[in-house]
C-alpha cells in the first residue's frame, strides 16, 4: 500500500513509502484417500491420492497405529520392519506451507502374512510306457497351506528337471538299465516336501533277438495250388507276421500260419521256406524246406466197378483222417473229394468194413496207391496191401509210405470182391471200388527237446535212495528218462520214479534226470537233488510194553505222518513212514483204552545226530507228565546242528509215568519212526495281498527282476524255490539280480517293514 498527500489548489505529494501486507492462511487441505497392498511378513506398500489445497499441498504425515511414523512429499510409501502375523492401522494426512493440516485419511487396516514353513505334502510316483531310452513319469497332486507351486524330478538321487506339470517323460536313457525315480514338491516359500516313493524301473533292450523257426508242412497240392501251413513261431516279445519263399523267391507276407499257393505249373516241383518276423524287423532262420510236386493236368485212371451190388458191398473205409461210411454206390463210388495226409516213410494202417445185405459171404481186398502219379497201378509197389477172402470183419491192413514217393495228392483205390483178390482195373461180378484221394507229405523232422524234470529224492537209507520226478512234456511224447549220479549216467528208464542202490553209507551224492523223446532229443537237466546216505548200521536200544490189553498209542500224527495202528504187542515198527522236519515241530499221540481210562506218561526222542542212541542232550525234544487227557500235543524246535537226512524217531506211552527211551515196562506201547532232517522251510502263510507292489518282468528272461513299490525304503526280500527253501534273500535297493537261480518257479516275500506280501515269479 502508498499514501499521497494533497492541498485545496489541487497539488498532490508524490508517494509514500510502501506499505507491504500478506493475508492469513487458514484453509486446510482435503484428506487423502488411502489404499494399502503387496503385503507380506515384514512389509506393506501404503498409496493414496493426492489431497487438493486453496494454495498447495506440500508433504504428507503417515500414521501407523495412531503414531506418526514418517512425513514425505510423495503419495507412496513402503512400510518396513513390521511383524508377521500382525493387525496394522494406517492413516495419512495433507499439509500446506501455512502448517494447516488436512483431516485424517480413511483407515487401512492389514495384516502381515506369517511365515510359511510347511512343506508340501508328498506325491505318489507312478512310472508306466518304458521303452528302450523313454519312461513315462506322474504323479499325484501334491497340497500345501498355501499352494504348490512346482515339482522336482530326481533319477538316481540327481536333480534332473524341475516342471509345474504332475506328468514328465524321461528321455535319453540307456536301454536294458535300471533306473529309480523320486519327486519332490515345493512351495512359494521355497518349502519343498520330503520324496515321493521311489519307483524303479528297467528300460527295456533293443530287441536283437530273432523268432524261431516255423516249422512248414505242404498239403493237398492239386495241378495249380498246394496249401502250405506252419507251426506259429516263438518270440522273446511277439511274431508279427511271416514270409513265404517259393524256390526262394519271396511270395508274400502274411500274418497268420497258413498260406495257398496258386498259379502253378502241373507236374512240377517247387519247394517252399516260410520265415518269421517281429516288430523290431527281426527275422527267423528258414524253416525247413517243404517240397511238392503238382499233380499231372489230366490224369485218367483205369475203370473198375463190382456189377452187382445187392448181396455186398464196402461199407466203410478208415486211414488217417478219412472215416467214410458209404453206400454200395452201384459198384463204384468217386470220393477222391475226400483226402488225407500220410507221412511218406511212415507206417499207415487202413480199415474196410463190408456191408452185407443178409448172407454173409467171403470177401476179398486190395488196396492201391498211384506212387509216382503216373495215372496207373501198375508199378512195383503199388498195391500195398491185399487180403484172401474171408467173412471177417472189419479188415484191417498195415503198410510203409516209400520215402520215394512222390509228394502231393494221388489216387488210392479200394476194392471188395466176392471169393478173390481183386485186380486193379477189372469189372467183377459181386462187390464194389472205391477211389478217394491221398496227399504224400515230406516228415517234419522233431528237433524240440522235452522239457526239464523235476527232481524229487526222499527215503535216503545207508545204500539207497528213491528218486521220483513229474513227467516231462514233449511236442510229441517222453519215451525215457536218463538218470546222473554224480555227472555220471546211472541208469535209463521210461518211469517217473527210480531207487538208487548200492550206495556207500554216510555220503553225499548229487542226482540229475533228462528226459527223452523217440527222436533222440534230450531235455536239459532238471534240479539237482542231493543227498547223504545214513551211517551204515545203527542198532537201536529195545524199548516196549508188556500189557497191551489195557492201553496203547491209537495215532501218531507228525508232519506227514498220520498213522493210526493197533497195539502191536507193545512195540510197532513204522521206519518205513518218514516225513521231513524243520524248524518248530507238533506232534500228536492219540491213546486208545480198551475200557477203563488210565493215566497215561509220553516221551519222544529223536537222534539228532544219528550215532545210534536217544542219548545225547536235546534228544528227548517232548515229554508229559501222566494224564487222562486225549489226543495229547507237544512243539519243539529242530537245531540248526542237527544232522540233515534220515534218523530214527521213538515215541512211547506209558501208564502213570514218563517212559525212558530203553525201558521195558508193564502197560503201553512204543513206536519207532524216520524222520528227515531237512532245511527250513519258508513259510508264506502269515502274508498279505498287496496291489500297490508288483515284481516285472515275468518270466524273468534276464538276470534282474524289478519290485515296483511305493515305499523300498525299509524293504527286504527273500526268494524261495517250490520245497520253501530259502535260495535268496536281501534289502530291495533297485532290481534283484536273479541271475544265478536256475530255471523253474520260485516266490518272493517282500516285506516294507509293516506288512510282507508274496507273488510267484518264473526264472527262464
Amino acid at each position: 500500500f502508498t499514501v499521497r498527500a494533497k492541498d485545496a489548489a489541487g497539488n498532490v505529494s508524490v508517494d509514500s513509502n510502501a506499505a507491504s501486507v500478506t493475508p492469513t492462511d487458514t484453509t486446510v487441505p482435503t484428506a487423502p484417500t488411502l489404499t494399502a497392498s503387496n503385503t507380506t511378513s515384514t512389509t506393506v506398500d501404503l498409496s493414496w491420492s493426492g489431497a487438493t489445497d486453496n494454495v498447495a499441498v506440500t508433504g504428507y504425515d503417515v500414521y501407523k497405529n495412531g503414531t506418526l511414523l514418517t512425513s514425505l512429499t510423495g503419495t507412496t510409501y513402503q512400510v518396513t520392519g513390521l511383524t508377521s502375523g500382525t493387525t496394522y492401522s494406517f492413516t495419512v494426512r495433507a499439509k500446506d506451507a501455512a502448517g494447516n493440516v488436512s483431516v485424517d485419511s480413511n483407515t487401512t487396516t492389514v495384516t502381515t502374512t506369517t511365515v510359511d514353513t510347511t512343506a508340501p505334502t508328498a506325491p505318489t510316483l507312478t512310472a508306466s510306457n518304458t521303452t528302450t531310452t523313454t519312461v513315462d513319469l506322474s504323479w499325484t497332486a501334491a497340497t500345501d497351506n498355501v499352494a504348490v507351486t512346482g515339482y522336482d524330478i530326481y533319477k538316481d538321487g540327481v536333480l534332473l528337471t524341475s516342471t509345474t506339470a504332475v506328468t514328465y517323460q524321461v528321455t535319453g536313457l540307456t536301454s536294458g538299465t535300471t533306473y529309480n525315480f523320486t519327486v519332490r514338491a515345493k512351495d512359494a516359500a521355497g518349502n519343498v516336501s520330503v520324496d515321493s516313493n521311489t519307483t524303479t524301473v528297467t528300460t527295456t533292450t533293443v530287441d536283437t533277438t530273432a523268432p524261431t523257426a516255423p516249422t512248414l508242412t505242404a498239403s493237398n497240392a492239386t495241378t495249380t495250388s498246394v496249401d502250405l501251413s506252419w507251426s506259429g513261431a516263438t518270440d522273446n516279445v511277439a511274431v508279427t507276421g511271416y514270409d513265404v519263399y517259393k524256390n526262394g523267391t519271396l511270395l508274400a507276407s502274411v500274418t497268420g500260419t497258413t498260406y495257398q499257393s496258386t498259379g502253378l505249373t502241373p507236374a512240377t516241383s517247387y519247394s517252399f521256406t516260410v520265415r518269421a518276423k517281429d516288430t523290431a524287423g527281426n527275422i527267423s532262420v528258414d524253416s525247413n524246406t517243404a517240397t511238392i510236386t503238382t499233380l499231372n493236368q489230366t490224369v485218367t485212371y483205369c475203370a473198375s466197378k463190382g456189377t452187382t451190388v445187392t448181396d455186398e458191398y464196402i461199407g466203410n473205409v478208415q486211414i488217417g483222417t478219412i472215416n467214410n461210411a458209404s453206400g454200395n454206390g452201384n459198384g463204384y463210388s468217386d470220393f477222391t473229394a475226400i483226402s488225407t495226409n500220410l507221412d511218406k516213410g511212415a507206417s499207415v494202417t487202413i480199415t474196410v468194413t463190408p456191408t452185407w445185405t443178409g448172407t454173409v459171404y467171403s470177401e476179398g481186398y486190395s488196396v492201391w496207391i498211384d506212387y509216382n502219379q503216373d495215372g496207373d497201378f501198375a508199378d512195383a509197389g503199388e498195391q500195398v496191401w491185399s487180403k484172401a477172402a474171408s467173412q471177417t470183419t472189419p479188415v484191417t491192413g498195415t503198410f510203409t509210405i516209400p520215402a520215394t514217393a512222390t509228394a502231393g495228392g494221388t489216387r488210392m483205390r479200394v476194392s471188395m470182391k466176392y471169393n478173390a483178390i481183386p485186380t486193379a482195373c477189372e469189372t467183377f461180378t459181386y462187390g464194389e471200388v472205391e477211389d478217394y484221394t491221398v496227399v504224400l507229405v515230406d516228415p517234419v523232422p522233431d528237433n524240440q527237446a522235452p522239457t526239464a524234470p523235476t527232481l524229487t529224492v526222499s527215503n535216503a537209507t545207508a545204500t539207497t535212495a528213491d528218486l521220483s520226478w513229474s513227467g516231462a512234456t514233449d511236442n510229441v511224447s517222453v519215451t525215457g528218462y536218463d538218470i546222473y549220479k554224480n555227472g555220471t549216467l546211472l541208469a535209463s528208464v521210461t518211469g517217473t520214479s527210480y531207487q538208487a542202490t548200492g550206495l556207500t553209507s554216510a555220503t553225499s551224492y548229487s542226482f540229475t534226470v533228462r528226459a527223452k523223446d523217440g527222436a533222440g532229443n534230450i531235455s536239459v537237466d532238471s534240479n539237482t537233488a542231493t543227498i547223504t546216505t545214513l551211517n551204515q548200521t545203527l542198532t537201536y536200544c529195545a524199548s516196549k510194553g508188556n500189557v497191551v490189553t489195557d492201553e496203547y498209542i491209537g495215532n501218531v500224527q507228525i508232519g506227514t505222518i498220520n498213522n493210526a495202528s493197533g497195539n502191536g504187542n507193545g512195540y510197532s515198527d513204522f521206519t518205513a513212514l518218514s516225513t521231513t522236519i524243520s524248524g518248530t515241530v507238533t506232534i500228536t499221540i492219540t491213546p486208545t483204552w480198551t475200557g477203563t481210562v488210565y493215566s497215561e506218561g509220553y516221551s519222544v526222542w529223536i537222534d539228532y545226530n544219528q550215532d545210534g542212541d536217544f542219548a545225547d542232550a536235546g534228544e528227548q525234544v517232548w515229554s508229559n507228565a501222566a494224564t487222562k487227557t486225549t489226543p495229547v500235543s507237544g512243539t519243539f524246535t529242530v537245531p540248526t546242528t542237527a544232522t540233515t537226512g534220515a534218523t530214527r524217531m521213538r515215541v512211547s506211552l506209558k501208564y502213570n509215568g514218563i517212559p525212558t527211551e530203553c525201558e521195558t515196562f508193564t502197560y503201553g506201547e512204543v513206536e519207532d519212526y524216520t524222520v528227515v532232517i531237512g532245511a527250513a522251510a519258508l513259510n508264506f502263510a502269515a502274508t498279505t495281498i498287496d496291489s500297490t507292489i508288483s515284481i516285472y518282468p515275468n518270466p524273468v528272461k534276464g538276470n534282474f527282476l524289478t519290485v515296483s513299490m511305493p515305499n523300498s525304503a525299509k524293504a527286504t526280500y527273500t526268494i524261495a524255490n517250490i520245497l520253501g527253501q530259502t535260495v535268496k534273500s536281501g534289502s530291495i535297493k533297485g532290481a534283484i539280480d536273479v541271475s544265478t537261480l536256475k530255471a523253474g518257479v520260485y516266490m518272493i516275500r517282500i516285506n516294507d517293514g509293516v506288512n510282507a506280501t508274496t507273488k510267484k515269479f518264473i526264472k527262464q
